[in-house]
């Protein structure tokens, strides 16, 4: 289908990576690829003051996940012995490696507060009673969280990767 793709007017792509994954894969120039990220809404997505409190608010949102790196953020969090803290986790996942993180979870007691899948309204709310949002990911592609999560006022801990990269530079 390659000759048919490099026929191709224009292509979208979310990112510089991606950009020049599609030019060196399919043979399509790179003037007709256009990078493209995401938005976000900021009418739900916005700084508020955060609420004074001696426990850090921490939030992961995202898929409960092994390639999310969920097990390994509860396990580091769970050495963390004399700071006070609060683990938010905001998502869904599905069969063993969900079952995991929630076991993990629920070994670290109320230090950790599951709250399944959440609206972007509910996502939002929490995002600005939280300190800190983490994204702990193996693999992402342009995570459009980060920025929702910057517009609230949280500071970030992210894992290096390209997309990660691109958005917070």
């Amino acid at each position: 289908i390659k000759s048919d793709l490099k026929r191709i007017d224009r292509v979208i792509a979310l990112s510089k990576d991606q950009k020049d994954l599609i030019s060196n894969t399919l043979g399509i120039e790179s003037n007709k690829i256009e990078i493209i990220s995401g938005g976000f809404n900021q009418d739900s997505f916005y700084h508020a003051q955060k609420p004074e409190n001696r426990i850090v608010q921490i939030l992961y949102a995202g898929k409960l996940s092994v390639a999310k790196g969920v097990p390994w953020l509860l396990k580091s969090l769970k050495k963390i012995k004399n700071q006070p803290f609060k683990l938010h986790l905001a998502g869904s996942g599905a069969g063993e490696e969900k079952e995991i993180c929630l076991s993990l979870a629920n070994k670290m007691g109320s230090k950790v507060e599951y709250h399944g899948p959440l609206t972007h309204s509910k996502l939002a709310d929490l995002m600005r009673q939280c300190h800190l949002f983490v994204l702990p990911s193996f693999y992402e592609g342009v995570p459009l969280v980060l920025i929702e999560a910057l517009a609230c006022g949280c500071r970030i801990v992210a894992t290096s990767l390209p997309g990660v990269i691109q958005v917070l530079g």
